[in-house]
């Protein structure tokens, strides 16, 4: 009598099942603490002392002629697009540095005349912040400047579409020009620098794959797909619930969730983690140290240069040797703008540590949709 091939029986796939989960469950573990560990290492190789002197000095002396001026407004959309285009160019040879500083000043400039045309759609303000989420995100796939440049990009469509700015077309082409009129500042001051030092701002270019090649690579382009897919996840419900608490709360600068979404996400899980908890730890003390100086110290006019300069400093510095350094540079360099607008409440700060908390669990909820390792790692 031929026995029956024996089977596993409830209790024993119960208890295979309990093993796999608690793997996972270390495995998760185990990758949060690398995490937080990766968040507070420092790359001394990748410290940019010379480059960060250079953008601290000039955005500074820019803020202050605009303050001399009285023109408020116009000089703080000046001064984002000098830092943020200097520290598109951190860390690049040569040839990329001044490529890197035109595309970031070009793509910056459209994301802010666009972002504030549209600053006026209402609730439909969502559906254009999660396109341009999916665009920026995927332009990724060019590579690690691209993305960079796509967050930067993103970053002021979100700000310049929920600013509060006036959605007119006249209003949105100065806004962008602007920008614009900063990055063509610091890369002539870069170039100026170069070629003082009879350096020419060509060479030391790296060669790499074109954009189109990249795209045809399935593995590469089925990982930014994902990327940009989710990032538009989290930007939906990021504008969703900030939306909620401006109509609810009358929660100041609600933009402020949904640009934190499009600062900290990466197309790795690993990655989105570890700028996550990095984010919140600089935004942190970002907020504390901008607080002491504008609120404590209750710097004014000029002195608000002053905080405006250590911020891009510290931002241009560590951007890509400690990210959570750099958050604390951004953070203060961004609070003290706002500040040099008039927006200098104790109020303000808070509410700004809260929304960059939101965003952070949001986009780690988030991360866990669609994820590539999600089948590997349970092998």
């Amino acid at each position: 009598m031929n026995e029956s091939p024996s089977r596993p029986s409830l209790n024993e796939g119960s208890a295979s099942g309990g093993r796999a989960s608690r793997w996972r469950s270390d495995l998760r573990a185990s990758r949060w603490r690398s995490d937080l560990r990766a968040s507070l290492d420092l790359d001394r190789s990748k410290l940019q002392w010379r480059w960060a002197a250079i953008g601290a000095v000039l955005t500074s002396v820019v803020v202050a002629i605009g303050i001399a001026a009285g023109r408020d407004d116009f000089v703080v959309s000046v001064a984002i697009g000098m830092a943020f285009t200097a520290i598109a160019s951190v860390g690049a040879l040569e040839g990329d540095k001044w490529r890197s500083m035109l595309w970031a000043t070009f793509w910056m400039s459209i994301a802010a005349t666009v972002g504030q045309l549209l600053s006026q759609a209402g609730d439909w303000r969502i559906l254009y912040i999660a396109i341009a989420g999916f665009v920026f995100g995927f332009l990724g796939i060019a590579g690690a400047r691209a993305s960079l440049i796509g967050v930067l990009s993103l970053v002021v469509f979100i700000v310049f579409n929920g600013g509060g700015q006036s959605g007119s077309l006249s209003a949105a082409l100065v806004t962008g020009s602007a920008l614009a009129m900063g990055g063509l500042l610091i890369f002539v001051a870069g170039a100026i620098t170069k070629i003082a030092n009879s350096r020419s701002i060509l060479r030391e270019s790296r060669p790499r794959p074109g954009f189109l090649t990249r795209v045809r690579n399935t593995e590469l382009r089925g990982e930014y797909l994902r990327h940009a897919t989710r990032l538009s996840i989290a930007l939906v419900i990021a504008g969703a619930i900030a939306f909620w608490f401006k109509r609810e709360f009358d929660f100041p600068h609600d933009y402020w969730i949904p640009m934190t979404v499009a600062w900290v996400a990466r197309p790795d899980f690993d990655g989105t983690v570890s700028r996550v908890i990095a984010r919140v730890v600089g935004t942190v003390v970002g907020v504390a140290a901008a607080a002491l100086g504008i609120e404590i110290l209750d710097a004014q006019g000029f002195g608000l240069t002053v905080l405006v300069g250590i911020g891009t400093w510290v931002a241009l510095v560590f951007v890509w040797s400690n990210y959570a350094v750099a958050v604390i540079g951004v953070t203060i360099l961004v609070l003290s703008l706002f500040a040099v607008e008039g927006d200098r409440s104790w109020t303000s700060l808070g509410v700004r540590l809260l929304a960059t908390v939101i965003a952070g669990l949001i986009v780690i909820v988030v991360s866990e949709l669609w994820r590539k390792d999600g089948v590997e790692g349970a092998r």
